[in-house]
């Protein structure tokens, strides 16, 4: 019942699974951040984003190399 009121319930759930997993993984991370973003789960998208920016600190370059991310970031702040 409650996959059917919250499409993104199951998702969620897993990218928690798998970013436990494998916290250090920029594919993983990038892939929970955009699950995140797509459900609403705001919080969630910039907790992930800012442990990649921990992984990788040149902000520049990685929002230069990925538009969708740096898309996400700046949403994310707005509705923070």
């Amino acid at each position: 019942m409650l996959a059917r009121q919250n499409p993104f319930h199951e998702a969620i759930q897993n990218a928690e699974k798998v970013v436990a997993l494998e916290p250090n993984n920029l594919q993983v991370l990038a892939g929970v951040v955009d699950i995140a973003h797509r459900a609403g789960r705001l919080e969630m998208a910039i907790q992930q984003l800012r442990r990649g920016l921990q992984l990788v600190p040149d902000l520049e370059l990685r929002l230069e190399n990925n538009r969708p991310v740096a898309g996400i970031l700046v949403t994310a702040h707005k509705a923070a």
